[in-house]
């Protein structure tokens, strides 16, 4: 090739560069179209194989109440039901049977029972005979029976009590009420000794018979002329009382019992607490899209392009907006938050945020299968430059506090409805056991993130 012709060619390759320089191309800016939010996702997994079932039941005599509905009518009745459920649904398994031991409160050991059996054994009125409710001891003792293939069952009201003789003993009616923290400290204590063991707490409600209802105070009273301690009578004796609480414990390691609510093992509860939270496993990504007035002088980019996809989705404006305030909205699909957490959900705190004024929801009933939010950005003059837009949707168990009470003596009937005697220091000492004194952290079940800029 003589050197005419590759002085031709360069000149072409010369001219072609410089033609592929000067036409107009997509610069590759700093405002990002990766617009995304980050959910929970439910990802069903087989039903675990349970080998063994060891069912501690709590046999004082208060119990009785779930079941002795004689001369009350219209009574609910669903305790031995919604006990033996499980039960049924694990020993009856015809791939994976497993077998049930049971015990009765603090007595004896566990001992093999067929389910028909142990249902009998809790209608037939003569089971729940102890004087006291040794909760920390029977959590103490179910959680030494669990394996990687085997879990533990508490029944129990979970109601904390010393029992009548020590509140006789020390002459003090608050002697179970002031010493509530001790009581509690002994769960914590149960279960930091076995730091690789799990927790739900399911409730459910029942009709109750008021002859039973043991109070605080342990339905003691001060004799008027002596000062002495004597025993009382329930005040709501010949009453029939509804809606009182009752749980099922169940102690395992967190893939068996998460698995097992996945496999819908338990009739359906009323609440439910786990004393696990959310991991990586419990999150995966979606998109979000944005809807802003025809109006607005804001933009964002909803391209499919992928050329800045390392690059968090930015809204932006060059406009000078003085003290105006935007509003859009934020929309994107609904998603499902694991059985064990609460499924009722509320926007998190942003008060905090450098560019939020407010955001409330605004999905339409008619579609709830679409969420949407709309967001408020702070007046315009207030912005920073460049500043992150978040917001999360939080899941909390808040039924606890509600369903908890610190003092049940000389209580109306229909107050102590749903109400449990120090559930919350139970509930409590089990965070405290797993998450430490800084408490349980917040379940974020959903994340929304993206960058506002002015420029």
């Amino acid at each position: 090739m003589n050197k005419k012709i590759l002085i031709r060619l360069g000149i072409v390759a010369v001219i072609f560069i410089v033609v592929l320089l000067l036409l107009p191309r997509k610069e590759k800016g700093t405002h990002g179209n990766k617009f995304e939010v980050q959910t929970t996702y439910v990802n069903k997994v087989k039903k675990p194989v349970v080998s063994q079932i060891f069912l501690l039941l709590d046999a004082s005599g208060s119990m009785k109440g779930y079941m002795d509905f004689s001369g009350l009518d219209n009574a609910k009745k669903n305790f031995a039901n919604n006990v033996c459920y499980p039960l049924g649904s694990l020993v009856n398994d015809t791939n994976h049977p497993a077998s049930l031991k049971v015990k009765y409160g603090g007595k004896g050991s566990f001992e093999n029972v067929d389910i028909n059996g142990f249902n009998a054994l809790l209608t037939d009125g003569k089971t729940f005979n102890d004087a006291t409710t040794k909760l920390a001891d029977m959590i103490s003792d179910a959680l030494k029976q669990v394996s990687d293939t085997s879990i533990a069952m508490l029944v129990s009201d979970m109601v904390l009590s010393y029992g009548q003789k020590e509140l006789v003993s020390k002459n003090d009616l608050a002697y179970n009420k002031n010493h509530l923290p001790d009581l509690g400290n002994e769960v914590l204590l149960s279960l930091k000794a076995v730091p690789g063991v799990d927790v739900l707490l399911l409730q459910y409600s029942s009709s109750y018979n008021g002859f039973y209802y043991y109070n605080c105070q342990e339905n003691l009273i001060k004799d008027p002329k002596t000062n002495k301690i004597i025993k009382g009578e329930s005040q709501y004796k010949g009453q029939l009382m509804n809606n009182r609480p009752y749980y099922i414990m169940v102690f395992g390691n967190r893939n068996m019992l998460s698995g097992l609510i996945d496999a819908d093992v338990f009739a359906p509860w009323d609440n439910l607490y786990a004393s696990f939270g959310l991991d990586n496993s419990d999150m995966t990504t979606g998109k979000l899209n944005m809807e802003f007035a025809p109006s607005s002088s804001w933009i964002w980019d909803n391209s499919s392009e992928d050329y800045e996809s390392e690059n968090m989705g930015t809204i932006w404006t060059t406009a000078e907006l003085g003290s105006t305030q935007e509003t859009f909205t934020v929309e994107f699909n609904k998603f499902d938050i694991p059985a064990f957490l609460n499924q009722k959900y509320e926007i998190g705190d942003y008060h905090l945020s450098k560019v939020v004024d407010k955001i409330k929801e605004t999905t339409d009933p008619s579609n709830p299968k679409l969420l949407r939010f709309e967001v408020t950005l702070k007046p315009f003059n207030q912005l920073p430059e460049e500043g992150d837009l978040e917001f999360n949707l939080i899941s909390q168990n808040s039924w606890v506090k509600g369903s908890s009470i610190d003092d049940d003596s000389n209580i109306d009937i229909t107050t102590i409805e749903g109400k449990t005697w120090g559930l919350n220091a139970i509930v409590e000492n089990i965070d405290k056991a797993r998450f430490g004194n800084s408490g349980r952290p917040i379940d974020e079940v959903a994340t929304v993130h993206f960058k506002v800029s002015k420029k």
